[in-house]
């Protein structure tokens, strides 16, 4: 579950005060979407190191972004 999808599923916390929402489900939500990005970055790494044509691609793309 990414970031976007736990804000949604937690929107009410936003109604409730930060003492009444903390308690609850939000912080193990939050817990959840970093675990779920390490699982996707660890992929992305792999992909990365085992694959000399997606390295040489990657580096493009941030040349090109760091160049505007």
């Amino acid at each position: 579950m990414n970031l976007r999808l736990v804000l949604q599923a937690s929107s009410s916390s936003f109604i409730n005060t930060a003492e009444q929402a903390l308690p609850g489900d939000f912080p193990k939500a939050i817990d959840d979407a970093v675990m779920d990005s390490n699982d996707a970055q660890q992929a992305m790494m792999m992909q990365y190191l085992s694959n000399p044509e997606v390295a040489r691609g990657f580096a493009r793309v941030v040349f090109d972004m760091l160049k505007g």
